[in-house]
């Protein structure tokens, strides 16, 4: 026989059939104990034109995903538009105290809007709920007639400053400020351009020894040794050697590691022993990375070092030699109107062509010279 309960419509068999579907219908519920029926809920009750609701269907005591099966939804569910959907199932269902589907629905009619009727299924059980409705309201008053005035055209308005002004004041003022703030950008970069040629112009470049020598004696003078600051005093030594030969060789060798100055010092040509510089480094990084402890004697042996280094990049007065005898060649026919070697060769003859004597002197002591070699020898 057929019987309804509520809005379920299921055939319910006799006696021991009866109760082996009851049973299985259980077990596929996921639950035991007395079974709530299915429930369906849509709110908010009432509602304006587009506005999102939610409708649940839930099955209580169920969280198995395989144990249910759906309605088919599509775009549309009875009256309403469907805008998402979701399923909870599992632990969340477990927790929510049963599987649910969540709908997002909205309807754009006014009045009574239903959602029809869901046909789904529980344990292989089918089930039909008849849905639910809610009354759709309009956004206009509820109250007295609305009267729309028809729009007028745009080119019967007159056209007034103010109009002007409304419409394009902002775009014609925005134009002229961004003009303005380029125009002082501009000149704010320019007078700093010039500022800092200015000044580059004024201070001359220190040179490299000049810089390296100035740098050390500062070190010297507050040497951060007196204040236990090992990490400071090795690293400013290898700075300042660093930097001179960055400056002298034009090779990043502020940026190079140990074992890359290593190599680059193998493969260049130094004006110092390249050991030592490698000794200052292994030093430094044995301080730096490993936490490690010079003794005082070592302190005092890397500074010696840097010195050497340093003292190495003197320049040769060469050029002071050189002007100086450029001076005196040019004043030496000044006076009696002789050349400098016509009067420092008072016997006569080319300054560039030695005298008979002069080549016996040369003799002589190139002899002595040799005889002295020999001796020593």
């Amino acid at each position: 026989m057929s019987r309804r309960r509520g809005d379920r419509a299921q055939i319910v068999p006799r006696g021991r059939r009866a109760l082996a579907a009851g049973f299985v219908f259980a077990l596929a519920a996921g639950f035991t104990g007395a079974l709530d029926p299915p429930a369906i809920e849509l709110a908010p009750d009432t509602a304006h034109i587009g506005d999102p609701l939610t409708l649940r269907l839930t099955i209580p005591g169920v969280s198995a995903p395989d144990s249910v099966s759906w309605p088919e939804i599509g775009e549309t569910l009875g009256d309403f538009h469907v805008l998402g959907a979701d399923t909870i199932t599992g632990r969340r269902a477990r927790k929510a105290g049963g599987a649910s589907l969540v709908l997002t629905v909205a309807a754009y009619d006014t009045g009574s809007v239903a959602t029809g009727a869901l046909d789904f299924t529980v344990g292989g059980q089918p089930w039909t709920l008849p849905g639910d409705s809610v009354h759709i309201a309009s956004v206009l008053p509820d109250t007295g007639e609305v009267d729309l005035r028809p729009l007028k055209a745009q080119e019967e308005l007159r056209w007034t400053v103010l109009d002007w002004l409304k419409y394009y004041g902002p775009w014609v003022g925005g134009a002229i400020l961004l003009a303005l703030l380029i125009w002082l950008a501009r000149r704010w970069w320019l007078s700093r351009k010039r500022r800092a040629g200015e000044a580059e112009e004024e201070i001359p470049e220190i040179p490299p020894y000049e810089q390296a020598r100035d740098a050390l004696d500062a070190l010297t003078r507050d040497n951060p040794l007196a204040r236990g600051d090992l990490r400071g005093y090795v690293s400013a030594l290898v700075f300042i050697c660093k930097r001179l030969l960055e400056r002298t060789n034009g090779e990043p060798v502020l940026e190079m590691t140990t074992a890359e100055v290593r190599r680059w010092a193998r493969g260049n040509e130094l004006p110092f022993a390249a050991r030592d510089l490698i000794r200052m480094l292994d030093a430094s990084d044995t301080v730096k990375f490993a936490r490690g402890a010079l003794d005082a004697h070592t302190a005092e042996d890397l500074l010696a070092i840097a010195a050497r280094i340093v003292e190495a990049h003197r320049p040769e007065p060469e050029s002071e030699e050189a002007a100086d005898a450029a001076g005196e060649g040019a004043a030496g026919t000044a006076g009696d109107g002789r050349t400098a070697g016509e009067r420092e060769n008072p016997r006569g003859g080319s300054p560039g062509t030695p005298t008979q004597e002069s080549v016996e002197a040369g003799e002589r002591a190139s002899w002595s010279t040799r005889t002295g070699q020999r001796g020593d020898g």
